[in-house]
């Protein structure tokens, strides 16, 4: 996959994201239970933040290495609600998107950023 379809494909993948957000969308955004259990603090206002104000810049694999093919679960890199950086793992079923897991970008060579 040439560097215009991997954008084409992250664009579109994060745009019927986005339009789960709307009210009354067929395909809400839930929080996982592994979500929770991490204990970063993150808010509901925090992920939605982050989707609007991030992008997604590949998938995640079995070993947590970000792809260049879709694996269900795009990682979004954006902006918490204090301005903060943040990545999410967000997953897709056939009726939701499950937010996986939230957490600081602290490898600058993986995420091309660091708040470390």
């Amino acid at each position: 996959m040439n560097a215009r379809d991997w954008n084409r494909k992250r664009n579109e993948w994060l745009s019927n994201v986005l339009s789960s957000l709307a009210p009354g969308s067929e395909k809400p955004i839930v929080l996982s239970d592994h979500f929770y259990e991490q204990g970063r603090y993150y808010s509901k206002r925090d992920i939605v933040s982050c989707l609007i104000t991030g992008k997604c810049i590949g998938w995640s694999d079995e070993s947590n290495q970000i792809v260049r093919h879709d694996t269900g679960k795009g990682v979004i890199l954006g902006r918490d609600s204090s301005d903060q950086q943040i990545v999410i793992i967000i997953g897709q079923t056939s009726n939701e998107y499950i937010v996986v897991t939230a957490f600081p970008p602290l490898d600058e060579q993986k995420y091309g950023c660091s708040v470390a």
